[in-house]
Parts: structure tokens; sequence; C-alpha cells
């Protein structure tokens, strides 16, 4: 039962790692989409379609990030409720501040594409 439940814990960790990856990789396309848009200004007019995709692309990563992180908190709950917690807590806690920290520079991300999107490309 308990080598079970302690797979189940790494795999849930696996997932997770996963899911940071690629919520990097989205951060990292739109950190390159902002670099695009902001040297676009010059022919704004042909960069507007792109930076507006380029802000539901973000947006739709910020979801994705929050429900993976939604995710692996709730794998976590159900390996504590499989194993001894004080077996899990070191892989819950650091699981929960290396999603926690990738998610706040998602959140700058997203702040700096809707910052962008209402001073260089106004509707």
């Amino acid at each position: 039962m308990t080598i079970r439940c302690i797979n189940n814990a790494e795999a849930c960790i696996v997932n997770a790692e996963a899911c940071i990856v690629n919520a990097e990789a989205c951060i990292v396309n739109a950190e390159a989409c902002i670099v695009n848009a902001e040297a676009c200004i010059v022919n704004a007019e042909a960069c507007i379609v792109n930076a507006e995709a380029c802000i539901v692309n973000a947006a739709v990563c910020y979801v994705n990030a929050m429900a993976c992180y939604v995710n692996a908190m709730a794998c976590i709950v159900n390996a504590e409720a499989c194993i001894r917690k004080d077996a899990i807590n070191y892989h819950k806690d650091a699981i929960n501040r290396r999603l926690y920290k990738r998610l706040i520079i998602v959140e700058t991300a997203i702040h700096r594409v809707s910052y962008l999107n209402r001073t260089i490309l106004p509707s």
C-alpha cells in the first residue's frame, strides 16, 4: 500500500514538474511576443492583430498554469491521504514553492502584456 502511494506521489511530482516546464515555455513565448510588439510600434497597424493574439495566448497560459497548480495541489492532498503526512510534506512544500514562484512569473508577464495592450496598442 505504502509503495503504491509513494509511486503515485512521485508520478504527481513528475507531472507537476512537466507542467512547470510548459508554463515556463509559455512565459518565454509571451515575453518574446512582448518584445516583438514593442519592436513593431513603428508598424503598429500591422502588429495589432499579432499583439492581440499574444494577449489571448498569455491569458490562456495563465489559466493553464493556474489549473496546473490546482491539479498539483489536489494530487498532493490525495497523496497525503494515502501515506504518512511527514513523508510527503517535503515534496508538498517543494512543489508548492516552485509552482507559486512560476505563477508569479506568469502573472508578471500577463501584467506586462496588459500594459502593452493599454498603452501601446489602444483600441
